[in-house]
C-alpha cells in the first residue's frame, strides 16, 4: 500500500507532463492527466470502435458450445465491473476537486470506462457462446487495461488521505485481472461434438498462442516416445491445401495473360495477401522492442553513475520492469513473426503442390518441353525456395526501417560520425569518397545473376532426381538386366554436373553474405589500387567510432562507456537488418525464380479433348465419374486422381446424331503432334454397344494410339470422334499402382459392394493371393506395386477396371503381363460363357496381338502396319476361321479358376517383409547421436571444417572496445594511434579470416559433403536386395535423394554459419556488459 506523498505543485497533475517531476511523488510518476489521456482513453475509444465489427460477425454465427458454468462466471464478473464502474463515476462526480485531486479528463475517462465494461460484458458473452478460442479483442484489451491502469491505481493511493476512490478503482482493477484469466481459459471440453475435433492451435486463447504453450503436451509426448503422425494436432483448417488450392486456382483461371513475367507472382501475391501481411504488425513490435535495447543500457548506465537514494531505488525498479517488458516484448513478437510467417509459406507451399498436381494430371501427353515428371522437382525443391523466400519478405521493408532508425540514434549519440554506417550502407567506394554506387543496389544487382544461378542448379537438380526416381522405379529389371551399375553411374555423374553448376549460386551467395568486394587480388582493381570495403558488420564499428574520435577530440568530447555502449548496441542493431536484407534478396530472387519456373510448367499444353459427345440417357445414373469425384467424400488415404477413369466431356455435346447401339463413331486421321506423321487412318469405325470387339494388329501398328484417341488424349487428328456413353474405364499396358492398400486400389471412390468385390476379385484370380498375403486385402502394395508380382501387379489393375462398371471398358493388351495359364484363367472368367462380363451391358475394346482371343469377340477389327483397318466385321465363324487360320475347335481346352496355385509361375506372394513398411522407433530421435556428427566431419573433411571453426575464432576483438574505452575514462583521448591502430588491425584480420572460412564452409566443405554422401546413399540403394526395394516405399528413397540431399548441401552449412558466428560473438559481447 502506497502513502501519501507530500502534494505536488498545483495545476502539474492537469497537464500532459508526462513525468511529474522529482519534487511530485518521489521523482518517479507520471501526471494524472497523462494517465488518463493517454494511457486510458485512447484504449478504451479502441476497443469501442473495433466492438461493432466483433460483435456483428459472432452474432451471425452458429452457437459452439454448451451451458457451463464458465458463462456464469463471466457474467457474473461484468455485471460487477459495471456495477464498480458505476460507483466510481458517481464517486468521482460527488467528491469536491478540492477534497480528491481530479483533471478535466476524470469525469469523462470514468463515464466512457462505464460504457466500455458495458460493451466488454456483451462481447464476452457473444465470444463465449459463438467462438470455439477465447477471444483475442477482450484478452488483449484487458491485459493491456490492467497493464496500464496499475500506473493509475499507484497514482491515486498516493494523492491523497481519500481511500474510497483508490480502494474501488483498485477493485476494478483486480476485477479485470481476474476475467483475464477467465477469459483466457478455453473451451475445448464444453465444445458441442461437431466443433470438438478442432487442434489446440484453433482452440487456444490469445496468451497460449502468443507463448506456444499449446505444443507442451506434444514436447512431453516426443520426450517420452518416439513421434508418429497420429500424434501430431489435427490441421488448422486454415493450413487445408484444398481450399487454399482452388482459391489460387480460381484466382490464376482468370489471370489474362499467364504468360506475363510474374504473372504467378502476382496472382499468389494477391491471393495471399492477407496471410502474408498477418506478419507485419509483429514485425513493427519487434522494431519497437529491438530498438529500445539502446535507451535501456544508456538509463542503465546512468542509474550506475549516481548515488544510491530513494530516487535511485526507485529508477533501479522501474528499470527493471522495462527490462522484463522489453525482452518479454521481443520474445513474443519474434515467435508470432516467425509463426505468422510459416503459416504463410505453409499455405503456399499446400497450394502450388496442388496447383502443379492438378497441371500434371492434365498435360498433353504430347507436349515437347514439359512432362509430368518435371512435377516432382517444383513440389520439392522450387516449393521449398519459395517457402523460404516468403520467409525473407518482410526482412527486406522491416531492415530498410530499422536501418533509418538506427542511424538516427547514432547520431543522437556520435553526431556526424553516423556517416559511416551509412557510407557502408549506400555505396562501395574508393576511400574517402561517398555516393560512388550503392551497396544495396550493388546486392541488388547480385540478386539478379544468383536468380538465374539458383534456376540452373535447380534444374540441374531436378535432372538428377528425376532420373534417380525413374532408376528406382525399374531397379528390378535393371537388377535382372546386369544395368543396376551402368544406370547407377548415370545418377553419380549427374551429381557431379548438379555440384558444378551450384558452385556458381554458391559463389554468389557467398558473396553477397561478405557484403562488397575483396581485395584487389582477389577482383577487379579500381583506379586508385585501394582497398574495398567489406563485410560492414566487422567494418561499420570501427570506422563509426574512429571517425567519431577524429572530429570530437578537436572539440573537446571524448569516447566515453556510455556512449560506446549505447552506441555499439545501435550499431548491431543496424548491422543485423543489413545483412538480413544482402542474405533475403537473394533468396528473393531464387524464390522469383521459382514462381516462374511452376508458371512455365502450368502454361504448358493441356490436353484437349475435341470428341463430340452425344447425349446420353444413362449419363445421370453412371457409377462414378470426373465431376461425381469431387463432390463424393473422399475416402481417408485415396487421392481422388487415383483412378484411372474418364468422363466424356459434355461442353461438347452434339444431341442424338448417332444410333442407339452405337457407342463410338471415328473417322479421320491421328497422330501425336501436328507436324508429325498420322499414326491411325481410319475411314470409318462405329464401335457397338453392348459388344465385345477386339483390335488385333501387330507390334507398333497403333494399337495403343487408337485406344488412346478413344480416350481424347489425342488433341492432333483431323476428322471426328462421336462418343455416346456415359463412363470410360481405361486400363494400360503398364499397370499404374498407387501405394495404398489392394481393397482401396480395387474399390477406389466407389460406394463398396462387397458382393461385386468379390466377383471381381474372383474373376482376375486375385482370392488365392490375397489369401496368402499376412495382412489379406489391406496389404500395401508399395510404390508403382513394388511389393508385388508383374502379375499380381496386373490382374489388380483390372480388378480396379473392372469395378467401376462403366458402360465402356478399354483394355490396352492387359493380358501380355500374365503367364500363359494365369492369362487363360483370367480371360476365361471374364469373357468365358460364363464370363463375368457377358452378364454385364458393358462395352469392351480389347487390343492385343495375340490372335488366340478371337473366338471370344463379338467384333474384330484388324490393323496393318500402317495404323490403317484392314478388316472390320463381325466375328462370326468364317471370319474367325479365316484370320485364325485353323479352328477354334482345335484350342485346347482353358483351365478353370480354382486350378490357379498360389506363387504360381511369377506371381510370387509378398512376404512379411511387407511389415518394414510400418516406421520403426529410432531413440536417436529422442536423444541425439553424436554419431552423426563425426559422420559428416568424415565427409566434409575434419581439416575444413576444422580450418572453417578457426576463422571464426577473429570475431572476438570486439573485447578491445571495452579496453579502450575505459582508458577514455582516464585518459581522454590519449594515445589514439594505439586505440585505433590495434582496432583497425583486428578487423583486416577478421576480414581475411571471414572470407577464408566462407570459402572453406561454402565451397570446399559443400562439395565434398555433396560428393560423400550422394555417393554413400547411391553405392547403400544400388547394392540393397530386392526384399529392401520391395519393402521400403521409392518415393522414402526419392526424398533422401532430394531434400535429404538438399539440407546437407545448404541448409546445414547455414545453420553451421550461424552457430559459429554466435558462438564466436556471443562470449566478448556479454563481456563488455558483465565485466
Amino acid at each position: 500500500m502506497w502513502v501519501p506523498q507530500p502534494a505536488c505543485p498545483p495545476g502539474l497533475d492537469d497537464s500532459l507532463g508526462p513525468w511529474a517531476g522529482e519534487s511530485c511523488r518521489g521523482g518517479f510518476d507520471f501526471t494524472l492527466l497523462f494517465e488518463e489521456a493517454v494511457l486510458a482513453v485512447p484504449l478504451q475509444s479502441l476497443f469501442l470502435l473495433v466492438l461493432p465489427t466483433c460483435a456483428l460477425r459472432l452474432a451471425r454465427s452458429d452457437v459452439k458450445v454448451v451451458a457451463s458454468t464458465l458463462r456464469y462466471l463471466k457474467a457474473c464478473a461484468f455485471v460487477c465491473l459495471a456495477a464498480l464502474n458505476v460507483a466510481l463515476l458517481v464517486l468521482w462526480t460527488a467528491t469536491p476537486s478540492s477534497v480528491f485531486a481530479r483533471t478535466r479528463a476524470t469525469i469523462p475517462t470514468a463515464a466512457l470506462g462505464l460504457v466500455t465494461s458495458l460493451g466488454l460484458g456483451l462481447l464476452s458473452w457473444l465470444s463465449h457462446e459463438r467462438s470455439v478460442r477465447p477471444s483475442f479483442v477482450l484478452s488483449t484489451y484487458l491485459f493491456l487495461s490492467v497493464l496500464l491502469d496499475t500506473a493509475r491505481a499507484r497514482t491515486l493511493w498516493m494523492l491523497g488521505s481519500h481511500r474510497t476512490i483508490p480502494a474501488v478503482f483498485t477493485c476494478t482493477l483486480a476485477l479485470r485481472a481476474v476475467m483475464i484469466l477467465l477469459e483466457s481459459t478455453e473451451k475445448r471440453r464444453i465444445l458441442v461434438p461437431q466443433h470438438k475435433g478442432y487442434s489446440k492451435e484453433v482452440t487456444s486463447g490469445t496468451f497460449n498462442r502468443s507463448v506456444f504453450f499449446w505444443l507442451t503436451s506434444l514436447f512431453v509426448n516426443g520426450y517420452r516416445h518416439i513421434l508418429q503422425l497420429d500424434d501430431l494436432y489435427p490441421l488448422d483448417p486454415k493450413l487445408a491445401s484444398g481450399p487454399l488450392y482452388r482459391k489460387l486456382a480460381d484466382a490464376w483461371d482468370k489471370v489474362p495473360d499467364k504468360t506475363a513475367p510474374g504473372a504467378l507472382f502476382n496472382t499468389w501475391l494477391r491471393t495471399f495477401a492477407g496471410p502474408v501481411s498477418a506478419a507485419i504488425v509483429p514485425k513493427l513490435f519487434q522494431i519497437a522492442f529491438n530498438y529500445a535495447q539502446p535507451f535501456l543500457i544508456d538509463e542503465a548506465i546512468r542509474l550506475a553513475s549516481q548515488p544510491q537514494t530513494q530516487l535511485y531505488n526507485n529508477r533501479g525498479f522501474g528499470l527493471i520492469g522495462a527490462y522484463a517488458l522489453v525482452y518479454t516484448g521481443i520474445a513474443v513478437s519474434t515467435g508470432q513473426y516467425d509463426w505468422r510467417n510459416q503459416r504463410a509459406a505453409s499455405m503456399t507451399r499446400g497450394s502450388t503442390t496442388a496447383l502443379v498436381y492438378r497441371k500434371a494430371l492434365r498435360l498433353d501427353l504430347t507436349s515437347p518441353n514439359v512432362s509430368p515428371a518435371g512435377a516432382l522437382t517444383l513440389v520439392g525443391t522450387d516449393t521449398e525456395t519459395i517457402s523460404q523466400g516468403i520467409t525473407q519478405l518482410h526482412e527486406v521493408w522491416g531492415g530498410l526501417l530499422e536501418i533509418g532508425i538506427g542511424i538516427y540514434l547514432i547520431y543522437r549519440q556520435l553526431g556526424a560520425a553516423c556517416a559511416m554506417p551509412v557510407a557502408l550502407i549506400l555505396y562501395v567506394a574508393r576511400v574517402g569518397l561517398i555516393g560512388e554506387s550503392a551497396v544495396l543496389i550493388a546486392t541488388a544487382c547480385f540478386a539478379i545473376p544468383t536468380g538465374k544461378a539458383s534456376a540452373e542448379w535447380i534444374k540441374a537438380s531436378q535432372d538428377r532426381v528425376s532420373t534417380t526416381s525413374k532408376t528406382l522405379g525399374s531397379i528390378k529389371w535393371l537388377k535382372i538386366s546386369g544395368l543396376n551399375d551402368v544406370a547407377f553411374s548415370v545418377i553419380r555423374r549427374l551429381r557431379g554436373t548438379e555440384l558444378e553448376v551450384s558452385r556458381r549460386f554458391r559463389i554468389l551467395l557467398g558473396i553477397s553474405m561478405m557484403f562488397c568486394k575483396p581485395f584487389r587480388s582477389f577482383c577487379m582493381t579500381i583506379a586508385d589500387d585501394s582497398p574495398q570495403v567489406i563485410c560492414t558488420p566487422i567494418w561499420s564499428p570501427i570506422l563509426t567510432f574512429s571517425t567519431f574520435v577524429g572530429t570530437a577530440s578537436g572539440g573537446g568530447d571524448t569516447l566515453t562507456i556510455q556512449k560506446a555502449f549505447t552506441a555499439y548496441s545501435l550499431l548491431i542493431l543496424v548491422n543485423q537488418p543489413l545483412v538480413g536484407i544482402v542474405m533475403g534478396l537473394p533468396i528473393l530472387a531464387a524464390a522469383m525464380a521459382s514462381f516462374q519456373r511452376i508458371q512455365d510448367f502450368l502454361n504448358g499444353n493441356e490436353r484437349s479433348d475435341n470428341r463430340l459427345t452425344t447425349d446420353n440417357p444413362k449419363r445421370d445414373d453412371r457409377t462414378l465419374t470426373g465431376d461425381l469425384v469431387s463432390e463424393r467424400p473422399a475416402r481417408k488415404g485415396v487421392p481422388s486422381q487415383d483412378l484411372e477413369l474418364l468422363e466424356v466431356d459434355k461442353n461438347n455435346s452434339i444431341g442424338s446424331s448417332l444410333a442407339r447401339d452405337v457407342i463410338i463413331s471415328i473417322k479421320g486421321t491421328f497422330s501425336w503432334s501436328d507436324d508429325s506423321e498420322p499414326v491411325i487412318d481410319i475411314h470409318n469405325w462405329d464401335i457397338k454397344r453392348g459388344v465385345f470387339t477386339v483390335v488385333l494388329g501387330p507390334v507398333g501398328c497403333g494399337k495403343s494410339t487408337l485406344l488412346k484417341a478413344l480416350l481424347g488424349e489425342l488433341s492432333s487428328f483431323k476428322g471426328t470422334i462421336h462418343t455416346n456413353c456415359a463412363g470410360i474405364t481405361y486400363c494400360g499396358q503398364t499397370a499404374w499402382i498407387p501405394n495404398d492398400t489392394v481393397r482401396n486400389i480395387v474399390v477406389g471412390h466407389t460406394a463398396f459392394d462387397p458382393s461385386w468385390y468379390q466377383k471381381v476379385i474372383r474373376a482376375c484370380a486375385l482370392e488365392q493371393d490375397i489369401s496368402s498375403w499376412p495382412k489379406g486385402e489391406n496389404t500395401v502394395a508399395g510404390t508403382k506395386g513394388i511389393s508385388m508380382s508383374g502379375g499380381q501387379k496386373h490382374r489388380l489393375a483390372i480388378a480396379r477396371a473392372l469395378y467401376a462398371r462403366q458402360e465402356l471398358l478399354l483394355l490396352d493388351d492387359v493380358f501380355s503381363g500374365l503367364d500363359s495359364g494365369t492369362e487363360d484363367i483370367v480371360f476365361n472368367s471374364l469373357f468365358g460363357s460364363d464370363g463375368l462380363l457377358r452378364d454385364t451391358d458393358t462395352t469392351i475394346v480389347l487390343a492385343s496381338s495375340d490372335s488366340r482371343r478371337l473366338p471370344y469377340a463379338d467384333e474384330v477389327v484388324v490393323l496393318s502396319e500402317s495404323g490403317q483397318i484392314m478388316d472390320n466385321e463381325t466375328a462370326g465363324k468364317p471370319a474367325r476361321n479365316q484370320i485364325l487360320g485353323r479352328d477354334p475347335a482345335e484350342s485346347a481346352e482353358l483351365p478353370k479358376a480354382s486350378s490357379l496355385q498360389a506363387g504360381n509361375s511369377n506371381d510370387r506372394t509378398p512376404t512379411t517383409v511387407l511389415d518394414m513398411l510400418e516406421d520403426q522407433a529410432d531413440a536417436t530421435r529422442q536423444l541425439g547421436d553424436w554419431g552423426m556428427y563425426s559422420f559428416y566431419a568424415k565427409g566434409a573433411g575434419w581439416f575444413s571444417l576444422t580450418a572453417f571453426a578457426s576463422a571464426m575464432i577473429v570475431f572476438a576483438f570486439y573485447i578491445w572496445l571495452k579496453w579502450w574505452a575505459e582508458s577514455n575514462e582516464t585518459r581522454p583521448n590519449q594515445d589514439l594511434g594505439k586505440w585505433l591502430g590495434v582496432y583497425a588491425a583486428l578487423g583486416v584480420g577478421s576480414v581475411v579470416s571471414v572470407l577464408f572460412g566462407m570459402w572453406q564452409l561454402f565451397i570446399v566443405i559443400i562439395n565434398k559433403s555433396g560428393v560423400y554422401f550422394h555417393g554413400v546413399l547411391l553405392d547403400t540403394t544400388s547394392r540393397a536386395p530386392m526384399s529392401f526395394h520391395s519393402s521400403v516405399d521409392s518415393g522414402i528413397t526419392v526424398n533422401r535423394f532430394s531434400q535429404d540431399l538438399q539440407l546437407i548441401d545448404m541448409e546445414l552449412p547455414s545453420a553451421a554459419l550461424g552457430l559459429a558466428i554466435g558462438l564466436h560473438t556471443c562470449p566478448p559481447r556479454n563481456e563488455l556488459l558483465f565485466i
